[in-house]
């Protein structure tokens, strides 16, 4: 990837390079997940102007390599609200963990960066976030990345789940004669998928989990750091 021009990404993440420099993580529909180097942003405040603070949606230019250098940038949108309170803030940014964690490489990511933007609205709307936001948001970007874990039928036999459930990450609810493992709920289940098929903007309430953030986990074989600022929570929490 030796240059980028005019591409629209939100900014996920980043990291210091070196003294002066700063590594920037973004996601765009066309290009997925990459990183480009934001030259000397750490010591002038106002060549690159606060556009690479987490959640900002931006249009970006960068040359040179397998780590271009950005040589423009244009601020499209920056979280308000999503920035005025403790819950917004960790929900923002456990959504560009979670989104950018999941989404591919240098490789196209239509459905997640949608999400994502999808996920920046909703947390401007004026209406605090409603319970079971979260747990939304983590099915569909489980979906979206060809995770999706099964919800209604067994995924072992493929038969409608009913209780005594399991739960297991790689693959979702199972029948307990089916397979051994942490109990949960068929009733709960079927709820996370009434969530899953649920817009965002659309979302009043649902139930709280910390399923999914398991799944979550389990997929991208690490810790996510952003959990902590919402709580830890238990396997079948």
């Amino acid at each position: 990837m030796t240059s980028i021009i005019a591409e629209p990404a939100v900014v996920i993440g980043g990291a210091d390079l070196g003294e002066s420099d700063r590594i920037v993580r973004l996601l765009s529909p066309r290009i997925g997940r990459f990183s480009v180097v934001a030259r000397r942003a750490r010591v002038s405040k106002r060549r690159f102007a606060g556009a690479f603070e987490v959640g900002n949606e931006v249009v970006i230019d960068a040359r040179g390599g397998d780590l271009p250098a950005v040589s423009v940038v244009e601020i499209v949108r920056a979280p308000r609200r999503a920035r005025e309170d403790l819950l917004r803030i960790a929900l923002l940014c456990y959504g560009c963990e979670v989104v950018g964690g999941l989404a591919p490489e240098h490789d196209a990511a239509e459905r997640l960066h949608g999400l994502l933007l999808s996920w920046l609205a909703r947390l401007e709307d004026p209406v605090p976030p409603p319970s079971g936001l979260r747990v939304a948001f983590e099915a569909k970007a489980l979906t979206f990345a060809g995770f999706g874990a099964r919800l209604t039928t067994c995924a072992r036999c493929g038969e409608p789940l009913a209780d005594p459930v399991t739960w297991d990450p790689e693959g979702g609810g199972r029948h307990r004669e089916c397979a051994p493992g942490p109990a949960v709920s068929a009733a709960l289940l079927l709820e996370i998928e009434r969530l899953r098929r649920t817009p965002l903007a659309e979302l009043r309430v649902g139930p709280e989990t910390w399923l999914l953030t398991d799944a979550v986990e389990h997929h991208l074989g690490r810790r996510l750091n952003s959990r902590a600022l919402l709580g830890t929570g238990s396997m079948t929490g």
